[in-house]
């Protein structure tokens, strides 16, 4: 009998901490494939959709965005393109303030050596630079935004053919739900 009451209490905490983790994990969740959703329905419906998709990998949702629709070549300023496709994420994202916005530039692995960027890193960095930038002119908090330039190290596609290294260069949105401190 005195065992009987003795489960009972170790149970009680458990199931309410258990209760309170699955709760968590389905709004999480719901939450997630709604973002997923909706920027998903944005790349689709976009003029240039053939340039922009979204995909999500280990709990990261991420936007692909094909760098020919946002620089030309061998430069990191916008296109006027650029700033519609930024804004129109940026109003999606604004329902979104618990997830965090990594900007990640690439580049394909042709080398590059202009007096402004020495090598494929600088065009990457500041491509994602200036995509950042935007974002924060356009109202996203900086608290929110980090801005990484992979240069040609993380291909999508072996750079075996010019069709293979448009889709290496890109800028890519990686979107993580922000911890939260409890």
């Amino acid at each position: 009998r005195n065992l009987i009451g003795l489960t009972e209490l170790m149970e009680i905490p458990e199931t309410e901490d258990t209760m309170i983790t699955l709760e968590d994990v389905t709004g999480l969740r719901s939450r997630e494939r709604s973002l997923f959703e909706n920027l998903t329905r944005f790349a689709r419906k976009n003029s240039q959709a053939d340039e922009i998709s979204t995909r999500i990998l280990n709990g990261k949702i991420i936007v692909n965005i094909r760098g020919k629709a946002l620089f030309g070549s061998g430069s990191a300023a916008l296109s006027p393109d650029a700033a519609n496709i930024f804004d129109q994420i940026t109003q999606i994202l604004a329902d979104y303030p618990d997830y965090n916005i990594n900007i990640k530039g690439h580049t394909d692995n042709v080398p590059i050596a202009t007096i402004q960027f020495p090598s494929n890193w600088e065009l990457s960095a500041v491509r994602a630079t200036t995509v950042l930038k935007h974002l924060i002119k356009t109202g996203v908090s900086p608290a929110r935004l980090t801005a990484t330039g992979y240069g040609d190290v993380m291909p999508l596609v072996p750079n075996t053919s010019e069709k293979n290294r448009a889709l290496n260069r890109r800028v890519e949105f990686v979107l993580e739900k922000r911890e939260t401190a409890n």
